[in-house]
């Protein structure tokens, strides 16, 4: 009897796909790779039956004949050709209770589901015979892979030796191989670090598959976030970055007996760090421990003599295994910008006007077009310096690609979303090349198969940071020897190709033979701080595989004192500096994470935070594209950026949970990147765990009802199986549509369409994201090179750059793609008096990076008032004798008319900072605190409307600063220095010591008070209240610390008498060599 499948598909699909009861396990899960796979076999199954049974119905057989089994049909495509039950892999899985009367209530007959079992089986049989078929090829290729003749080698090598490097070329199988070789011969808690996550995955489920063990937990992976790793796990693939955490609670990494350290070439911070606290431990764990160095292009030499004083680590060789490579230089004529300096660490400085030519591009493409045949397969992979020169050439070759019809144009850049990222991993239609035009992302990040060309233009971007400017400048440069080699490589990986080079011969020879290192490029500040913390408390004479200039460890360790992470003789971390260093984000970053927490405003600081420690959550075309920018008017904040992205994620939140829109066409609709916003929600959940678990943060049970707790526990079983799906699913190339890569958003629009309910990894991702999403949500202040002040000259018309400037670097302007940068009239808004000098809403800038490239950008800008804002949080004001005049860090001056409104303001600002202080201590020590009281000077501090003009110092205006000024009250506050500003009026001199009318709101009691002895009262008294309330002190420890605490050494320079005394004291010793004025309020 033949079975109409249509009425009980969905029943089937249901009972053995998606089940939701946990009794039951899915054979094959709803969404999957593999559940589309099986009803591709379910209908060639019914085809096949239905030719077979037209067959039978033209020859004559007996009536009581059974008809062809289902066994026998499929014997003719490989299968089995008897069933048996006891054959089955379904065999053992519980059918028979809630499956069984799931299926029985809605009439499915016995028949069916029998017949659909069996299917099921042959199915998965079907798969696994596939499988062995690749498995009995992957073992040939592996026996095939050249690092397979140097096996027992290396593994003699690492029995033997605490230290061996294997220096594998290109293609070589070193990656995959060597940890399965250690596995295999027994050793066990391997750890392979690699400088990127996306390698951490794609390894260890490799390995995983070769080993076997893809449905084990004996190989795993670590990244942020997400993890593998069981008690079962034999082998970790994590990033350097990771392992340096775990160095705090694993200072010997005892959890580990081999460390293989791959990519060393690339000489990323963290992998340099890395190889210097290994050197180190290798020596306390010479006898249990065994470090392996691996890399393509490593500087072999450099190495070996960096571990030679441990002993000589053995130096194994392996060819790479690459097919033929034509390479061809065609050098481009007639630019100068181009020749290779020699003095100049093989750079070149490019013009500010200069662009990139898109026309050697578009010739090698018209060449190749010449050369080779549209049926002869291969794309073109073209390494440009950045998204620029990718955009403009992009531009002109998509001209030509639609003219010919040869062509699909697409990008591969970090800034661009996933899914136009992706693209280029599929495949072109019949007849049509890829042309991938990307950074050096491509050179050994990513892999893209099916390249056989490769232009190189020979030019690269990297990030250096400016210590004296305080600059993050995005540098273009020559490529070394290394990375050209790696690019012509991409070339050679799947079948003979063409490398042709945009610059002569000559040119390459003159290039550096490796790139240079980023410990000598970037800024060291969260470096240095891991360092103190791990106890090593010199950086200058960390030993280094290359030291980087002791200028950029001295700025990192200034930077961190002024940040109070450092004590002040840089010997170890504050309070405050122990808290950062638990934080994974920068110094900044962290400092407003720890505030927050002590004002209360954990929500919108943890959003904050988390969307500045990421890539941009906009897409780069969504700044071109007009319909993005109208949608996203309504997210963009006339305070700055940070507000902007709190706007934007806070309007995605409510949409998730509202769930009468699709999130996804939400953000595509604005331009923004889902991805980077689900980014943030995992950063503010990793954020506040590291904050509860220091207690700076309240943790908050939900309380839910047992049906809530049941949902809530099947939701996150549901969230773990869909990851394990996930990670086992493997994303299927597709057939690209000819698009171009500007027409990248409307495809993921029709796409997002058309497949809404297709099984797809991103539609996996999707679900696990929400999934955790619904879980979880359903029940620094700025150092002072952050700082930014209009030019005076500024008069602001359409089309025109706002000038700024900062202390270190003058003429800045602020990025276009900035939401400032949309309404610059609101920073152009300042009411002045009559006189047009003063005003009572002066505005900064403060910002989270100074990026260079063609221009100084400022990037994360927000505007603050600039008076109250900057005497918070200056690291030296310096003062004039009637306190008139105000320097901030030597860069801006306030000046005030009224001395005695000048005079409150510097007491409050001091009273203020010292209670700021006190309470982040007692916060991060545990105590109690009242903050309270904070929080109200705070606010009227903020609504005292004063009157002032504001300036940028000049350097001739610097020497108006007593740089060397000792006075008597020098150590009243770290960060005030009184009268250190020359006086221009006679008379002023005395003006310091001017006693008025102060009553103190701690003690309630009124005194005749200069400013430095209110001062020093005000600090006297708050220490006392806060000991009195909380009981630290016993009374008589009280006083006494009181009383030394006013005490300051003093040397008169009339009398030159060396003094230790109170200020009044002092004041008193000087009264007796000249008068003072007593002025009464």
């Amino acid at each position: 009897m033949e079975i109409n499948w249509d009425l009980y598909k969905a029943h089937l699909r249901k009972a053995y796909f998606n089940f939701p009861s946990r009794e039951c396990e899915n054979i094959i899960s709803k969404g999957t790779s593999q559940s589309e796979d099986f009803w591709k076999f379910f209908d060639k199954y019914l085809k096949v039956m239905a030719a077979k049974n037209a067959k039978l119905q033209n020859k004559s057989k007996d009536p009581n004949e059974r008809g062809p089994s289902t066994s026998a049909v499929l014997n003719e495509v490989g299968l089995p050709s008897k069933f048996s039950k006891f054959d089955s892999q379904i065999h053992n899985l519980n059918l028979e209770k809630a499956r069984r009367h799931h299926l029985k209530m809605y009439d499915v007959p016995d028949n069916v589901q029998k017949e659909f079992e069996y299917i099921i089986d042959c199915y998965l049989k079907f798969l696994q015979r596939e499988k062995m078929i690749k498995l009995k090829k992957l073992r040939i290729s592996q026996k095939n892979l050249p690092i397979c003749q140097h096996k027992k080698e290396i593994l003699y090598a690492v029995r033997n030796n605490p230290v061996t490097i294997i220096a594998g070329d290109t293609g070589c199988g070193k990656s995959t191989q060597v940890p399965q070789y250690l596995l295999n011969d027994g050793f066990e808690n391997i750890c392979c670090t690699q400088p990127r996550r996306i390698a951490c995955i794609s390894l260890a489920k490799r390995v995983a598959f070769e080993t076997l063990n893809e449905y084990g937990s004996e190989i795993a992976y670590q990244i942020r976030f997400e993890k593998t790793k069981t008690k079962a796990t034999k082998m970790l693939f994590l990033t350097e970055g990771l392992l340096l955490r775990q160095l705090s609670s694993d200072p010997d990494l005892n959890n580990y007996s081999v460390i293989i350290l791959d990519e060393i070439h690339e000489r990323h911070l963290h992998g340099d760090f890395l190889l210097g606290i290994l050197k180190r431990l290798i020596q306390r764990r010479s006898s249990d421990l065994k470090l392996i160095l691996m890399s393509a292009t490593i500087n072999i030499d450099l190495f070996a003599h960096y571990f030679s004083d441990l002993s000589k680590p053995p130096i194994i060789n392996v060819p790479g295994r690459l097919y033929p490579i034509q390479l061809e230089y065609h050098a481009l004529a007639g630019r100068s910008s181009d020749r290779v300096d020699d003095e100049k660490h093989k750079s070149f400085e490019k013009s500010k006007t200069e662009k990139v030519d898109p026309a050697p591009f578009l010739r090698i493409v018209r060449m190749i077009d010449e050369k080779f045949p549209k049926t002869e397969r291969g794309d073109l992979l073209m390494f440009l310096s950045g998204i620029t020169e990718m955009t403009t050439v992009a531009e002109v070759l998509k001209e030509y690609a639609d003219h010919t019809k040869r062509w699909l144009i697409l990008l591969l850049h970090s800034t661009l979303s996933i899914q136009e990222q992706d693209r280029v991993f599929d495949v072109a239609p019949e007849g049509v090349r890829k042309c991938i035009l990307s950074t050096n992302i491509a050179e050994t990040s990513v892999t893209i198969d099916g390249v056989r060309f490769v232009v190189d233009s020979g030019k690269v971007k990297e990030m250096r940071h400016d210590s004296e400017t305080k600059t993050h400048k995005l540098t273009e440069i020559w490529v070394s020897k290394a990375s050209a080699e790696q690019r012509k490589g991409r070339a050679g990986r799947t079948g003979p190709g063409v490398c042709y080079r945009l610059y002569s011969e000559q040119q390459y020879q003159a290039f550096e033979q490796y790139s240079l290192p980023e410990i000598r490029r970037v800024s060291l500040e969260s470096l240095v701080l891991q360092m103190y913390y791990l106890g090593l408390s010199d950086p200058l004479k960390f030993d280094f595989i290359e030291s980087p200039e002791l200028s950029s460890i001295e700025s990192a360790m200034e930077y961190l004192i002024n940040q109070n992470a450092l004590t002040k003789d840089a010997q170890s971390l504050t309070p405050t500096g122990q808290m950062l260093v638990n934080l994974p984000v920068d110094i900044g970053v962290g400092k407003m994470l720890l505030l927050g927490c002590l004002f209360e405003q954990c929500d919108v600081i943890l959003t904050t935070a988390a969307a500045l420690s990421i890539q941009q959550i906009f897409t780069q075309r969504s700044f071109r594209d007009l319909d993005c920018q109208t949608s996203r008017k309504n997210l963009l904040s006339d305070f700055g950026d940070p507000f902007t992205l709190i706007n934007t994620y806070r309007e995605w939140m409510a949409v998730k949970l509202d769930g009468s829109e699709s999130s996804s066409r939400w953000c595509r609709k604005r331009g923004v990147e889902e991805q980077r916003l689900y980014e943030i929600t995992k950063l503010r959940n990793q954020f506040k765990e590291i904050l509860q678990d220091a207690d700076l943060i309240e943790r908050r049970e939900l309380e839910l009802t047992s049906v809530e707790r049941r949902i809530r526990r099947g939701e996150i079983d549901q969230l773990k199986k869909l990851r394990k799906e996930g990670q086992r699913d493997q994303r299927k190339r597709k057939i690209l549509k000819m698009r171009h890569f500007d027409a990248a958003l409307q495809d993921s629009d029709e796409e997002a369409r058309s497949h809404g309910e297709g099984p797809s990894s991103k539609k996996y991702s999707k679900d696990v994201n929400s999934l955790e999403f619904e879980i979880r949500h359903t029940k620094g202040l700025m150092n002072e090179q952050y700082r930014r002040i209009l030019d005076s000259g500024n008069s602001y018309k359409m089309g025109t750059d706002l000038i700024l400037h900062s202390k270190f670097k003058p003429f800045v302007i602020l990025h276009p793609n900035g939401s400032l940068a949309d309404d610059p009239e609101v920073l152009c808004n300042t009411r002045y008096d009559k006189s047009g000098s003063k005003s009572a809403n002066h505005q900064l800038l403060f910002y989270a990076l100074l990026l260079e490239t063609t221009k100084p950008y400022l990037v994360n800008v927000t505007r603050v008032p600039a008076l109250h804002t900057l005497l918070l949080v200056s690291t030296n004001l310096d003062t004039s004798a009637d306190f008139r005049r105000i320097i901030c860090d030597r860069f801006i001056e306030f000046q005030i008319e009224d001395s005695h409104v000048a005079e409150n303001i510097i007491s409050t600002v001091a009273e203020i900072r010292l209670l700021l202080s006190q309470c982040l201590e007692r916060k991060l020590n545990g105590d109690k605190y009242r903050n309270s009281e904070l929080f109200r000077k705070l606010q009227l501090f903020f609504q005292t409307e004063v009157w002032y003009s504001m300036k940028r110092l000049l350097k001739a205006d610097l020497d108006d600063i007593n740089v060397h000024k000792t006075g008597i009250f020098s150590n009243q506050a770290d960060f005030l220095n009184l009268s250190s500003i020359k006086s221009t009026v006679p008379g002023d001199k005395a003006t310091e010591f001017v006693a008025t009318k102060f009553t103190c709101d701690g003690c309630a009691k009124e005194f005749y008070f200069t400013l430095p002895d209110r001062l020093e009262h005000l600090k006297g008294c708050q220490l006392r209240r806060n000991d009195e309330k909380f009981g630290d002190l016993e009374q008589g420890e009280k006083q006494s610390a009181g009383n030394v605490s006013l005490k300051r050494a003093y040397r008169c320079e009339i009398c030159h008498e060396d003094l230790f005394s109170t200020p009044t004291e002092i004041l008193k010793h000087k009264i007796s060599h000249k008068n003072i004025i007593l002025v009464r309020g």
